[in-house]
């Protein structure tokens, strides 16, 4: 079966574990998917650019890198992987009235 190509920046990584798969995130994958679940949940609309390279500048500096086994993450809803995301992190936003988020 064909298979798309990923780009490897943007796709999770899963790496072996005495017993499970674990899901390693860097900081840009961390960023896109927290972009992706606040849309997701309807919560914005989109994210602040300028807010997103702050926390990316942020999460790069402090070298943060999101893992969590693969049972686990596939067994969360989309908003419980939104709030792991944020609190493993120490990520937070607010939403601006036109629905833009913007992450602190």
């Amino acid at each position: 079966m064909n298979r798309p190509k990923t780009r490897p920046e943007t796709s999770p990584r899963t790496t072996p574990d005495a017993s499970d798969e674990t899901i390693t995130l860097s900081p840009r994958e961390i960023l896109a998917g927290i972009t992706f679940h606040l849309a997701d949940e309807g919560i914005a609309a989109g994210v602040d650019v300028d807010s997103q390279q702050r926390a990316l500048r942020r999460l790069e500096k402090s070298k943060t890198r999101f893992e969590i086994a693969q049972r686990l993450w596939l067994a969360f809803s989309h908003r419980q992987r939104l709030d792991r995301l944020l609190s493993r992190t120490g990520t937070t936003y607010r939403v601006r009235p036109d629905r833009v988020a913007v992450l602190a």
